[in-house]
């Protein structure tokens, strides 16, 4: 059964995402509750991934921006984000580290060219585990 999407949703990707998830009814076409929870930790992890693969390639974006500026001696005005909604200007100097929030509370600083490989190992991971994880899912539907 197919739900039409309300449409005074708000417009952040996020918020919408997750709302929309909530207001559709949950419904499973397995009997078995090991179907159910498979089922259930399939749609999560896919939810993850979806949001996951655009923030890993919005950072592969910027380091190849920074990558480019490198040889510059010119200093950059950006907004980045501090949080959901909220920006704040920077001026860069020219430079040839980043740091990379790994999540757990940790950051590393990585070189531009060791965050390029890695964001890009990183992309296609997450991109090979969601076609796994969708792959699965349309099985146990």
């Amino acid at each position: 059964m197919e739900h039409e999407k309300p449409a005074n949703l708000p417009t952040h990707p996020r918020t919408s995402a997750v709302l929309w998830e909530l207001c559709v009814p949950y419904s499973v076409r397995s009997s078995s509750p090991v179907g159910d929870w498979l089922v259930s930790g399939s749609q999560s992890l896919t939810f993850i991934l979806k949001l996951q693969i655009p923030e890993l390639e919005n950072s592969l974006d910027m380091i190849k921006f920074l990558q480019k500026q490198s040889g510059s001696t010119k200093e950059i005005e950006m907004q980045y984000m501090l949080s959901d909604q909220v920006y704040v200007k920077a001026v860069v100097p020219p430079t040839d580290k980043v740091c990379l929030w790994l999540g757990a509370n940790v950051m590393l600083e990585y070189t531009l060219a060791d965050a390029l490989n890695l964001l890009t190992n990183n992309i296609q991971s997450a991109k090979k585990n969601l076609n796994y994880v969708e792959h699965d899912l349309d099985f146990l539907r």
